[in-house]
Formats: C-alpha cells, structure tokens, sequence
C-alpha cells in the first residue's frame, strides 16, 4: 500500500473513481475511501496530491462536487435538490464549500 502518486497506474485509478464510477456524488464518499480503493496510505496520496497540484484529496472531492451541482444547475435541477444529487451532506455544506473554493 506503499504506491506514490507520481505512478500513472495509481493517477488512472484516482482519475476511474472520480470520473467513471462518481464516487464524490456519495455523501459518505472520503479520501480514506479513496486510499483503500487504489492502495496508497491517505497521508501519501494528499502529500502527493498537495505537492503536485496543490490540492488535498477533500478539496479534490469538494472540486468535483462543486463542478457536479454547477452542471445540475445550468440544466435546471431545483436548487432544494441540489446538495443530495452532488454528493453533500447539506445545502449548507454545499454553500460552504462553494464560498471555500471561490475565495
């Protein structure tokens, strides 16, 4: 369980979870979740991660989930709907992490 990030296998795998089986649209969906399902240790993978893109896999997450309810909006989801059906635990989580990534 010892992969670094830099391996292409590992960035495919990272790029599966959040692009093909949308894994983030889970509400319980974490980067602990994450490590187990490609095989690196949590603290690597966000080392990693923050090093070479400068994001943690919770603002990765949070990224897609924001880009998720940003496309359900444009295609006119109702916005009382919006946090269940991008991966949030509350519309005020969603709020947040919206004004988080935005600053």
């Amino acid at each position: 369980m010892d992969k670094f990030l830099n391996n292409e296998e590992t960035l495919n795998a990272l790029y599966e979870i959040l692009e093909s089986k949308k894994g983030h649209l889970d509400a319980k969906f974490t980067s602990a979740r994450i490590s187990l399902e490609i095989g690196v240790k949590s603290d690597i993978l966000n080392r990693s991660l923050q090093e070479h893109f400068g994001i943690t896999v919770k603002g990765l997450i949070a990224m897609y989930r924001i880009q998720h309810a940003s496309m359900l909006l444009r295609r006119g989801a109702p916005f009382k709907e919006l946090h269940r059906m991008s991966g949030f635990s509350s519309a005020s989580k969603m709020l947040q992490t919206f004004d988080d990534i935005v600053k």
